[in-house]
């Protein structure tokens, strides 16, 4: 096949998916986007039929529109459809897109003389459709900026082509939003501006600059002509790739012609300022960047350049004085001035002149110098004489009258350019996307646009001429009659039509038309003549349903939410309320609106939820007597027509706080309940404490009654057994002060050991261990680990899981053999590190927990010794170690039995 050009030097080169089929739909070429989007190298599908490749797509629909590309000689567009794409791709790029698939922009356009290979062009929309979508979730916010905003806003794709505008915007070009959205930024300015803003957009997209601000002179085809300031920058996906350009524009025309004007009568104005008895000046707040004569004649200057060259600043001719500007710095002096304006106070200050030394008040007055950043025009008028000042007044009228006069004229001026922008009426349709049309002489013959040709699917056969007939066919029969007025006349008077209709295209395609036409009698020098417009507005009607439909979506939600949510005008009064609020106050929605929210309810107590949130509880009274507990959340919209409107939603908590307030009762009754638990366990060790002692205080209280009894009793016995015996006294004292502190509760947080406090543990319950034959084995390879929290209480969750521990062991010892019952009775605590967190394991082979058990273990009152336990010691233990410690506190078993595990972060 013989191509205009080669293909492999651009197709692989663009960002773009392109390949090449045949009259077969055989593919011819595979461009290297396609090769690594779809995973087919080129010689993987060349010569193969594309619907072998990707079965699902619609192959007539595609032979159709390669038909009408050959047809018309020119590109054309394959509708996508519902499901937006050609071709599966799965949408990788975007790993959260809610889109398998790439939404895809298919391009057909002609390769070759012969016309018999098509280049299908692919363009991946995926960020455009979820832009839309985040778009359209957000469109009730945005309508409301864009509709408010005084100034213009833009939202424009990477080609310039406008998306999205607001009513400003369209104002400000005379134009409807229809007329605006689709239509190129750029057609709407002056020829010389286009440049500017190209070579400023492709500074954008190649990150040179973040953003730009410009004066651009906008050209309206029917409205008159403006300055704007442009504000525009990117707005990117979250891949920081661009994928569209905002733009706000700001009508600065007064303030361009005033600047205008200064520029053309600056030796003028200045004559008229040097006339001006006032001081002034033009300053950014250090340096005079402009003066009159008087402020010369009042520093003793010749010129502006001697008095910089002396590098003087204004502030040098201060007086000091109560109540005037003080001038302690360079740029202080005109920052006070600002700070009087802003609450409506004069700003004056005392000056000493240099030409005669007298010290004269003046009164300061500033200006923002138009076209300029951060530059003023301050004067100083002498207030010390109010004759001077009636004289500054009568002149500053005089001037306003000439600028007056002389802007009226440039008014004039205007409004005769505005004449000859009719002109380019058609050419500024074309740009806009809406086809054109002209009907001369014999109405049964029409000259049309190219771009009427690509609405109604026509073909262009003979240099843009249409019959009349062949395009009303393309209607349905009911609305030809309707239709046919706009394409003729019959009174010969100025009229003209707006219809909107229905086309039938190729294959049942309908698209829906805004037909405008206006009849142009003849004159001397033109024939009578019929001009209009055909305007594709099928995705805009799509849209508008779109929208509507959001908006009953939305209503839905509001009046269905689970929680009640209403809105409140400044006085608080109710704008609306859900169904869900309405059952709260047990008000309908009828006797709600206009009521305010304090005469629905008393608000009794306010309690914060959470810092880092506006969510409060209120504790209240409805209208009819009912108390209710609600989780309030509020926030305010600045909407400028409405002004601010609050809105609150309401959660009905007050079966929640009940429940809460119960399990906070049962929780103090299970902490009382596992004291009394773990207060009989050290009653018990306490008894196996004091055994031993007790037997040895005995026994020398009858070795004294026995010496003394047979007269054997010395003053060195009865000395030794006395020491004996106060020995015994003080071992069993310290193993009371021992448990005494063990039940202490912690009142802070301190850091301790945890070897220690473990070591505590074992050493009270070694008395019950040693007697029941168990062996408890310690190992903790770390013995300077510390932990942040409470000690007593730690210790007791220790103690529960020794405890536990004991009674396992004993209770399967109990259930064996007498004489295999000496191989059971081994529990090892292990300490270990293990980054930044510490680990405490208690293991034993007393058979382990219940599996049907395990998962229950640490609800309250849960126990597996029956009537001998409480249920309580590991739902404590659980409620210590990840309230108090921020841990974790788990089981499970072993081959030999049940191992627990404690994590906590180390201190």
């Amino acid at each position: 096949m013989k191509f205009k050009a080669d293909p492999e030097y651009f197709l692989d080169s663009i960002h773009n998916g392109a390949f090449i089929l045949d009259d077969e739909l055989k593919v011819c070429y595979w461009n290297k986007w396609m090769e690594a989007h779809t995973s087919m190298d080129r010689s993987e599908v060349t010569g193969k039929a594309l619907q072998e490749l990707f079965p699902e797509i619609n192959v007539n629909q595609l032979k159709r529109k390669i038909r009408s590309m050959r047809a018309l000689k020119s590109h054309t567009y394959y509708d996508a459809g519902s499901h937006g794409y050609l071709l599966k791709i799965k949408s990788a790029k975007y790993t959260n897109s809610v889109y398998e698939y790439m939404k895809q922009n298919v391009v057909i356009s002609p390769i070759d003389e012969e016309m018999k290979h098509a280049l299908i062009m692919i363009y991946d929309q995926t960020p455009l459709f979820e832009t839309q979508k985040m778009l359209e979730e957000n469109e009730s916010f945005l309508r409301a900026v864009f509709a408010r905003s005084i100034s213009g806003i833009v939202v424009m794709d990477m080609d310039k082509n406008i998306f999205i505008s607001n009513r400003a915007f369209q104002d400000m070009l005379q134009l409807g939003a229809d007329e605006v959205t689709g239509t190129r930024l750029d057609s709407f300015l002056s020829d010389e501006d286009k440049k500017k803003c190209l070579e400023l957009h492709k500074g954008l997209l190649s990150g040179e600059i973040e953003n730009f601000t410009e004066e651009l002179l906008f050209t309206p085809p029917e409205g008159k002509s403006f300055w704007g300031t442009m504000r525009a920058s990117l707005i990117k996906d979250r891949d920081a790739n661009p994928v569209y350009c905002i733009a706000t524009v700001e009508d600065i025309t007064e303030n361009k012609r005033i600047y205008e004007e200064l520029e053309k009568n600056r030796d003028y104005l200045q004559k008229v300022l040097d006339f001006q008895a006032s001081i002034i000046v033009v300053t950014d707040g250090e340096k005079i960047l402009n003066c009159n004569r008087s402020f010369l004649e009042f520093t003793g200057y010749e010129s502006l350049e001697d008095y910089s060259n002396n590098l003087s600043v204004i502030t040098d001719y201060f007086e000091p004085d109560e109540n005037t500007i003080t001038g302690e710095t360079r740029e202080g002096w005109l920052e006070e001035v600002f700070q009087n304006y802003s609450i409506g106070l004069d700003s004056k200050v005392k000056m000493r002149s240099a030409r005669d030394g007298a010290i004269r008040t003046y009164q300061i007055d500033f200006r923002i110098l138009p076209m300029t950043a951060g530059e003023y025009i301050v004067s100083f008028t002498d207030i010390t004489d109010m004759e001077n000042y009636q004289k500054i007044l009568r002149d500053a009228n005089r001037v306003l009258e000439i600028i007056v006069g002389e802007r009226t004229e440039e008014l004039q001026k205007t409004n005769d350019k505005l004449e000859s922008s009719s002109r380019q009426l058609s050419l500024a349709q074309e740009i806009a996307g809406i086809g054109s049309w002209e009907i001369v002489q014999d109405e049964t013959i029409l000259r049309a646009s190219e771009e009427v040709f690509n609405i109604t699917g026509l073909e262009n056969c003979n240099d843009n001429i249409i019959e009349r007939e062949m395009l009303l066919a393309l209607f349905d029969p009911a609305d030809r009659e309707r239709i046919s007025k706009a394409f003729s006349h019959s009174s010969g008077e100025d009229s003209g039509t707006d219809i909107y209709a229905e086309l039938n295209v190729a294959e049942g395609e309908k698209r829906i038309l805004h037909i405008q036409s206006r009849f142009f009698p003849g004159t001397e020098n033109a024939e009578p003549r019929i001009i209009g417009t055909l305007h594709d507005i099928t995705e805009i009607k799509k849209a508008e349903v779109a929208v509507r439909r959001n908006e009953r979506l939305l209503s839905s939600v509001f009046d269905f939410a689970a929680f009640g949510v209403c809105l409140t005008d400044t006085s608080n009064r109710f704008l609306r309320v859900n169904k869900t609020f309405c059952d709260i106050t047990g008000i309908n929605e009828e006797k709600l609106t206009g009521m305010s929210l304090e005469e629905v309810m008393t608000i009794h107590e306010t309690k914060a939820v959470d810092e880092n949130t506006s969510s409060v509880e209120w504790a209240v009274t409805m209208k009819d007597g009912r108390s209710a507990d609600l989780l309030v959340s509020f926030g305010e919209l600045n909407l400028e027509e409405d002004g601010h409107i609050t809105v609150y939603s309401f959660a009905d908590i007050t079966e929640k706080n009940s429940v809460e307030k119960l399990q906070r009762e049962q929780e103090q009754l299970l902490v009382q309940q596992s004291k009394l638990a773990a207060l009989g366990e050290m009653i018990g060790a306490i008894a196996h404490q004091w055994k031993q002692p007790l037997n040895s205080a005995s026994l020398y209280t009858q070795l004294i009654e026995d010496d003394y009894e047979f007269e054997e009793l010395t003053k060195e016995k009865l000395s030794g057994y006395v020491r004996e015996i106060m020995k015994q006294i003080s071992f069993m004292a310290h193993t009371v002060e021992d448990f005494r502190n063990f039940f202490t509760p912690g009142k802070s947080e301190v850091s301790f050991h945890i070897n220690k406090a473990v070591e505590d543990v074992i050493a009270l319950l070694a008395p019950q261990f040693e007697k029941t034959k168990i062996d408890t084995v310690l190992s903790s390879p770390e013995n300077d680990l510390t932990v942040k929290g409470y000690p007593n209480e730690f210790k007791q969750v220790i103690l529960n899981l020794l405890t536990n521990a004991k009674d396992a062991v004993l209770s399967k010892r109990f259930q064996m053999p007498p004489r295999e019952r000496k191989n059971v009775g081994r529990v090892e605590i292990t300490i270990e590190k293990e980054g930044n967190e510490g680990f405490i394991r208690v293991s034993d082979d007393g058979g382990g927990i219940p599996e049907d058990a395990l998962e229950n273990i640490f609800q309250s009152y849960f126990t597996t010794k029956g009537e001998e336990g409480t249920g309580i010691g590991l739902y404590m233990s659980k409620m210590i170690v990840e309230g108090k410690m921020r841990g974790e506190l788990s089981a499970h078993n072993t081959d030999k039995g049940a191992l627990f595990t404690i994590k906590f972060p180390l201190d």
